[in-house]
């Protein structure tokens, strides 16, 4: 019951954590997440600002500064015009068929822009894809669009991932040592004494009887019940024990008036049949003794032996 109780409790303090950390993690995760994104989207309207200029007049440095930032951030930036032809990447191998890249470039090029993207988690490794149209109003010449990797939103939510393991661990275990294992002996307490007062009532020892107005209300009429088997057990061996005395006693007075009238037979012709009574009469004489000494020893255990 013991190991009941405390798997049971444990279960429901370690569910009741994981619902408080689930949400704190998930907040946690969302926040670096849009962090990150709003990172990005500023730098992908500061490109979009520059590529504005370059699409009109000449791409100047702007494949540079793309490199250099993609050296910097990691990822890939580049700038598509409106027949989504990139004029200006950081890299060479840009995949416009990936249905991400594709997706950010016609919402640039709708003049929308990208929306919020999924919380990161660290098993979640697919990269932002982030575009912003080039132009203002209905003009829109181009696009730009940045796929940036999320490893440091990955980094960050791992590392509080583990930090709120070990903590909700020690938790746990506080929470067992200094709350769940006392309140648990707390509750089975009176099952403990009531083991105890059935060992006592095994061994012979009466009367045995335990409290019967603490804990809840089951277990104090178990109580109430034990303590009325063990005054019928104590009732039922003192009513034994009188009738083996009293059976003893009985019996105890005609024999020896049958040995003194048999010993008034001695000196006849049948004297050896005489001593063979004796004999008997003693015998019986000794198993009255013995019902009597049965009379006054309890219910101790008694260790089987061979007899001829």
């Amino acid at each position: 019951m013991r190991r009941r109780l405390l798997i049971a409790s444990m279960t429901l303090v370690s569910v009741l954590m994981v619902a408080l950390m689930v949400p704190f993690v998930s907040a946690f995760a969302a926040d670096r997440t849009q962090d990150l994104f709003v990172n990005r989207l500023t730098d992908v309207n500061r490109f979009a600002v520059l590529a504005e200029d370059s699409l009109q007049g000449g791409f100047g440095n702007l494949g540079v500064d793309l490199e250099r930032y993609a050296d910097v951030y990691g990822g890939t930036v580049f700038v598509a015009n409106a027949n989504r032809e990139v004029v200006a990447s950081s890299s060479k191998d840009v995949d416009l068929k990936d249905p991400e890249v594709s997706r950010a470039i016609k919402q640039a090029l709708s003049g929308s822009g990208s929306a919020p993207p999924r919380t990161v988690w660290p098993w979640d490794d697919r990269p932002f894809v982030i575009g912003a149209p080039i132009g203002r109003d209905a003009q829109v010449i181009g696009g730009v669009v940045m796929v940036s990797p999320t490893t440091s939103v990955q980094s960050s939510v791992s590392s509080a991932l583990v930090w709120l393991v070990i903590a909700g661990f020690t938790a746990l275990a506080l929470t067992a040592y200094g709350l769940v294992i006392p309140l648990v002996g707390w509750i089975i307490r009176p099952v403990h004494d009531l083991d105890l007062a059935v060992k006592r009532l095994a061994g012979g020892t009466h009367p045995s009887r335990v409290p019967d107005q603490a804990g809840p209300h089951e277990l104090q009429d178990l109580a109430r019940s034990f303590n009325s088997m063990a005054d019928n057990v104590a009732l039922s061996q003192r009513q034994q024990a009188e009738l083996v005395a009293n059976a003893a006693h009985q019996l105890g007075n005609p024999l020896a008036a049958l040995r003194l009238r048999v010993e008034n037979l001695t000196g006849s012709k049948q004297d050896d049949e005489v001593d063979m009574v004796l004999e008997e009469t003693d015998r019986l004489g000794k198993i009255v003794g013995s019902l009597l000494d049965l009379s006054q020893v309890g219910a101790h255990a008694v260790e089987p032996m061979r007899v001829d």
